[in-house]
């Protein structure tokens, strides 16, 4: 939920407050240097304001993050167990290529926190497949 706010400030207003004349009386009140400013400069307060990093933006870019690897994780899997290989093959050839790929041809370094968020562990991967296969057979029972 959003509320009303003086950019200037930071009061939150209540909706009686939000009248003109009473958003002309803080103005006036609080703010008398700011008073004779044009809109383009509340418009730039307005936009930096818009902008700037939130808490829960932050924390949503995170959790973003870690979804997108457990995802890699049951993809990889996916094609893991389509192959018919080991499923060591995941940490062996596959994580050391994915890292290849990132130092050679996206010239980033791969650091261990990219790579640490696609698990693929022998164990993890032979759970990704057991539990893939457990939400086929009951597709296949309940059809």
């Amino acid at each position: 939920m959003q509320l009303p706010m003086c950019l200037l400030c930071n009061k939150v207003f209540s909706n009686e407050a939000m009248k003109p004349s009473r958003l002309q009386e803080h103005l006036q009140k609080v703010h008398p240097d700011k008073q004779n400013k044009y809109l383009s400069f509340f418009t730039n307060i307005r936009n930096k304001f818009l902008k700037a990093p939130s808490v829960s933006g932050l924390f949503a870019s995170s959790s973003k993050q870690c979804d997108d690897g457990l995802i890699a994780s049951y993809n990889i899997s996916k094609l893991i167990a389509k192959s018919g290989k080991a499923h060591t093959i995941g940490e062996e050839l596959i994580l050391p290529a994915v890292k290849e790929i990132i130092e050679t041809d996206l010239h980033h370094s791969a650091s261990h926190s990219v790579i640490k968020k696609v698990p693929l562990s022998n164990d993890t991967v032979r759970r990704r497949i057991d539990d893939m296969a457990e939400d086929v057979e009951i597709s296949y029972v309940n059809f």
